[in-house]
């Protein structure tokens, strides 16, 4: 059964509640306190300031609040955490919304996105969620007991999860960017820089093996065809010199065929 304003009253559902917040069958949840996301890496949890006086929220920014209330569910009740429609018509989206489950008692918190297009001021008794509460048949079996939490101590674990977790803007953009541009551009120039490295190997290698190829060239490929010229032009001289000496040899035979006995005139 979906409980009344005077039902939700009855049973001390919201404890220091504004009675100006109270709907028929709902109630508007006010933000108590404002816990920016860390702008760079190194934070601590005492770095992250609450803000009392208000907050202007960035197109695509995101934040963490905490509300003004205490919520206090008994056995037998359960909470739901909706949406503002009113917020949505600007762009303000509330997330980490659901069920409150029976026996909790403590604050809530949510985080906010701007989906508009314009900075939004976000302030403190503002309207961030509304609650509705349900009473249903508790079961047979004993029901798990929850602890409660101090508004303080939820502060404080709240504002960690903000330095570990949350960014600054919605899919923390600039970031994913930078990232994308690394892997489009970082491993082209890492690719760039070995192929640069490898170039400069090959051209000292070639100045290198270069020089020397061609004095091997000119010792043992120039100088064995010279030295082939050579031999041709020695072969040449010797059968010159040989075909004069027989030349010289015959001619010195001839007289003294002249002379030999038995040779009439």
């Amino acid at each position: 059964m979906l409980l009344n304003s005077d039902q939700m009253k009855a049973k001390s559902l919201i404890v220091d509640a504004d009675p100006s917040a109270y709907r028929e069958t709902s109630y508007d949840l006010q933000i108590g306190q404002i816990l920016p996301a860390p702008v760079r890496h190194g934070f601590s949890v005492k770095d992250v300031e609450m803000s009392n006086v208000g907050f202007y929220l960035p197109p695509q920014g995101m934040v963490k609040v905490v509300s003004r209330e205490t919520i206090k569910v008994p056995q037998g009740v359960a909470g739901y955490a909706l949406i503002k429609n009113g917020l949505s018509n600007v762009g303000l989206l509330a997330i980490n919304i659901g069920i409150i489950d029976p026996g909790y008692e403590g604050p809530i918190s949510s985080t906010l996105i701007n989906f508009g297009k314009n900075p939004l001021l976000l302030s403190p008794k503002m309207t961030f969620l509304r609650l509705t509460f349900h009473e249903y048949e508790p079961q047979a079996t004993e029901a798990r007991g929850l602890a409660p939490i101090s508004t303080a101590d939820y502060v404080q674990r709240t504002k960690a999860e903000v330095v570990r977790h949350l960014s600054g803007s919605f899919l923390n953009l600039e970031e994913t960017a930078r990232d994308a541009a690394y892997l489009a551009f970082g491993s082209f120039k890492k690719w760039l820089i070995l192929w640069a490295a490898a170039l400069a190997l090959f051209l000292a290698l070639l100045t290198i093996f270069v020089p020397l190829g061609a004095a091997y060239v000119d010792r043992y490929v120039f100088r064995a065809t010279d030295l082939e010229k050579r031999v041709s032009e020695l072969e040449t001289a010797t059968k010159h010199l040989t075909t004069k000496a027989r030349q010289e040899e015959l001619q010195a035979q001839q007289p003294s065929a002249k002379s030999s006995p038995g040779h009439k005139k």
